[in-house]
């Protein structure tokens, strides 16, 4: 009987563990990135290609993570609190799962200039694949949230 509150935390972390690394999965929606990453990365090699997702999606990863970390201090420094926040970010996924119905990608996450600038640019792992067709502002506010819970 003793474990038995021990259990219920580690059932809590397991489920909120898996609530977050879904929602940001599909928040971030790496799959949705794919056709703009072929049409930016078609005139260099296979090679450089590798290179350039790998450099997207570190980026990706070091965004979120500063702002998972030091979310709570933006909060603090704009006296922002978590539930406005929370309506705010609900606000954006919501204009998202709209568009994500009616089959586009967000102009939140990237615009058609930012897909033809990609064409031009050298390196593109950084902008606009990193942010922010992956770290994007649904992305961010969603590990903000969570990290505030």
């Amino acid at each position: 009987m003793d474990s038995w509150p021990e259990l219920q935390d580690y059932l809590a972390a397991v489920r909120f563990t898996l609530i977050a690394l879904s929602s940001v999965f599909f928040v971030v929606d790496p799959f949705a990135a794919i056709p703009s990453f072929l049409a930016m990365t078609e005139s260099i090699s296979e090679e450089r290609r590798r290179a350039t997702a790998r450099q997207a999606a570190w980026t990706c990863f070091f965004v979120l993570t500063i702002f998972a970390l030091a979310g709570s201090i933006i909060f603090k420094i704009f006296g922002i609190t978590l539930p406005a926040f929370k309506i705010a970010g609900g606000l954006l996924l919501l204009l998202m799962a709209f568009q994500m119905l009616e089959a586009k990608r967000s102009g939140t996450q990237e615009s058609i200039e930012e897909r033809l600038e990609g064409q031009q640019k050298e390196e593109i792992g950084v902008t606009p694949l990193g942010i922010p067709m992956l770290a994007g502002p649904g992305a961010i506010s969603t590990v903000m949230v969570l990290m505030g819970q």
